[in-house]
């Protein structure tokens, strides 16, 4: 949730022999999709954390 946080977005397919579209968006440029995928982000996560799926998990520090 930084000005400079990027997120990749990875679209699979269904039955498909071609590769899937992949592309990343920068919350400082691509304002709306960046809140878009970070939102449906955060709603799987959070569906998965309820059903008991996930576990808790670290941060990665980059530096």
């Amino acid at each position: 949730d930084k000005p400079h946080g990027k997120i990749v977005v990875e679209i699979y397919h269904h039955r498909s022999v071609e590769p899937n579209a992949t592309f990343t968006l920068k919350a400082n440029q691509d304002i709306y999709w960046y809140v878009f995928f970070r939102n449906q982000f955060d709603w799987l996560w959070k569906s998965c954390e309820e059903s008991g799926r996930v576990e808790h998990i670290l941060p990665v520090a980059h530096g």
